[in-house]
C-alpha cells in the first residue's frame, strides 16, 4: 500500500506537469497569434501593393500617349535643329549688318559722303596655347570705307563716331588725300574698320561696349 507521501508527490508532479503543459499551450497559442498577426500584416502590405501599382499602371497607360507626342516633338525638334541654327545665324548675321549700316549713317558728319564701302576678309592664325596644342584658325572681316569730305577734320571727326560703336573692333585711316575735283576742296579717304569677334560671347570690345 503507498504511502500517503508518494501520493502528495505524485499529485505535485502532476500539477507541475499541468502547469508546464498550460505554459506551452500558451506560448504556442501566442506564437500562433503573432504568426497570424505578422502574416495579416503581410498580406496586408502586399494587397496595398498590389493596388499601388495597379493605379500606377493606370496612370502610366493614361499619360503614354503623351509621352509618346513628347518623344514625336523631340525627335522633329532634333531633326530641324541644323536649320533653326542655320535661321538663328542668319537672322543675326543680318541684323548685325542692320546695325552696322545704321552706324555708318549716323557716323558721317556733314560734307562727308561714303563713295564705297567693301567687306574683306582675312584667315588668322593663332599661335597654340597651354591648354590646346593646336593652331586655331579664325576668320577676320574687316570694312573698308572709302569717301569724300571737305576737310581733314572731318574725316577725324567721322573715325572718331566710327570708334564709338560697339560692332567695330577699331578703327584705322588708311590714307587720305587731295581730292580730284578742282572746282572744290575736297579730301579723298580711306578707312579700314575691323567687325569685333562676336563668337566669344559676353566679350568687350577695345570700345568700351558689350
Amino acid at each position: 500500500m503507498p504511502s500517503i507521501n508518494m501520493i502528495a508527490t505524485r499529485r505535485a508532479e502532476r500539477r507541475n506537469l499541468e502547469r508546464q503543459v498550460r505554459m506551452a499551450g500558451l506560448i504556442v497559442l501566442c506564437m500562433v497569434v503573432a504568426g497570424f498577426a505578422v502574416l495579416s500584416f503581410m498580406t496586408a502590405c502586399i494587397y496595398a501593393t498590389d493596388r499601388t501599382i495597379s493605379k500606377l499602371d493606370k496612370q502610366l497607360a493614361t499619360i503614354q500617349p503623351t509621352v509618346k507626342q513628347i518623344a514625336d516633338y523631340e525627335a522633329q525638334t532634333k531633326e530641324l535643329q541644323p536649320r533653326l541654327q542655320l535661321l538663328a545665324d542668319s537672322r543675326e548675321k543680318t541684323l548685325l549688318w542692320y546695325s552696322i549700316m545704321q552706324d555708318l549713317s549716323r557716323s558721317m558728319p556733314a560734307n562727308t559722303w561714303l563713295t564705297d564701302v567693301t567687306t574683306v576678309k582675312t584667315m588668322q592664325v593663332s599661335a597654340p596655347t597651354g591648354e590646346s596644342a593646336a593652331q586655331t584658325r579664325t576668320q577676320k572681316v574687316s570694312l573698308k570705307l572709302r569717301g569724300t569730305s571737305t576737310s581733314q577734320m572731318m574725316v577725324g571727326e567721322t573715325m572718331i563716331r566710327l570708334n564709338n560703336w560697339p560692332e567695330f573692333e577699331r578703327v584705322d585711316l588708311s590714307y587720305t588725300q587731295q581730292g580730284g575735283r578742282e572746282d572744290a576742296t575736297t579730301v579723298e579717304f580711306e578707312i579700314n574698320a575691323p567687325l569685333l569677334d562676336r563668337s566669344t560671347k559676353g566679350g568687350i570690345s577695345p570700345n568700351g561696349s558689350h
